[in-house]
């Protein structure tokens, strides 16, 4: 299975690297503000 994950990856590092890295971020980000939001009730 990782190696599986690993092969959809590095397609997807040669394809779409750029895009990737910023999906993943954005991704990220917003994880985090969930959190926060979550931790922090008003």
């Amino acid at each position: 299975m990782e190696e599986f994950i690993s092969k959809i990856i590095d397609f997807m590092k040669s394809e779409y690297g750029d895009f990737l890295m910023i999906v993943m971020c954005l991704v990220f980000v917003a994880f985090i503000v969930m959190i926060f939001n979550k931790k922090t009730p008003e």
